[in-house]
């Protein structure tokens, strides 16, 4: 653990000593985060420094919870480091900030004020907001926003109703009948067909989709196959609703079999376009849910003849 600190590049009066005490306390740090009651435990007070820039000092203390028991010796030591370059490298940034005469101190000041005003209103607004939102949307309400605004709903991206199954070669390999299978499986159109696919990928498919009954956007589900590299997702997905297409790597086999598919800039379909209204619902609700908060508030403020307008 102490060869690794020796690479520490900080801004210390005694290089070699800052090393030998920066060693020692990790190790210290070490046996307390196991259990150890000793330094940092705060029962004598403050633990050792660690590191310091000007005024700004790092105690051991201020590490609890960088590693954690069970750790390797070698990794406790690099996120160890890691944090403590970290430290320095933003304390030294802050020291030359604050030494710095051309920087207003006044309108730093105003912006923390400010900052700090709106974390606590958005403290406020989001307590008021869990306290009181209704989550539960029901679907008349959804139907009624969707067909009230189907001009704004329209596909960003190619979507499917589709199977994607992607299998290793060596399974291929040890079943010489496995792509008939699968090829036929995908074709049929047999009440049990979905069951015995489904067995099929379980025992045979490292990854698989079969839920074609489900929209999902094609990008996401052809993601690192094959069939991302085809430039004309267009015709792929028109082939493969009316036969199957296959690919393989030098690891896998892909296939993919679509039921229905719709193309950019075509209307969304109410399925795919739900889960987005559901979230725009709730959005206008938690917006006049804050709007109501305000102005009670306000009310309240009036009542009360808190304000006061010279």
């Amino acid at each position: 653990m102490k060869t690794i600190f020796l690479d520490l590049v900080c801004s210390v009066n005694s290089r070699s000593v800052f090393i030998f005490l920066l060693t020692s306390v990790c190790l210290s740090a070490c046996s307390l985060w196991q259990g150890d009651s000793g330094v940092g435990s705060g029962k004598t007070g403050k633990s050792k420094k660690i590191a310091q820039v000007g005024a700004s000092i790092l105690y051991a203390d201020d590490l609890q919870g960088v590693i954690h028991p069970g750790m390797l010796a070698k990794d406790s030591a690099r996120l160890v480091r890691d944090y403590i370059d970290a430290w320095v490298k933003r304390e030294v940034v802050l020291e030359e900030a604050r030494n710095q005469k051309k920087i207003d101190k006044d309108e730093v000041k105003q912006k923390v004020k400010k900052f700090k005003d709106n974390l606590l209103r958005y403290v406020l607004e989001e307590r008021h907001v869990n306290n009181n939102l209704d989550t539960l949307v029901k679907d008349s309400e959804v139907k009624t926003h969707y067909e009230a605004n189907k001009g704004n709903f329209v596909l960003k991206q190619h979507i499917i109703k589709g199977i994607l199954i992607k299998i290793p070669l060596a399974s291929t390999g040890r079943d010489s009948s496995a792509s008939l299978k699968v090829g036929k499986l995908l074709m049929s159109t047999n009440a049990n067909r979905k069951k015995t696919l489904r067995d099929f990928c379980v025992k045979s498919a490292e990854f698989y989709h079969i839920e074609d009954s489900t929209w999902v956007g094609v990008d996401d589900l052809i993601n690192n196959t094959p069939f991302n590299g085809v430039n004309d997702k267009a015709a792929l997905l028109k082939q493969s609703k009316f036969q199957y297409s296959r690919k393989q790597d030098k690891k896998y086999v892909y296939y993919l079999k679509v039921r229905d598919f719709k193309l950019v800039n075509q209307e969304t379909p109410y399925e795919f376009a739900k889960p987005h209204i559901v979230e725009l619902i709730l959005q206008k609700r938690k917006v006049e849910l804050i709007q109501k908060m305000e102005e009670d508030i306000l009310k309240k403020a009036q009542k009360s003849k808190k304000i006061k307008i010279y």
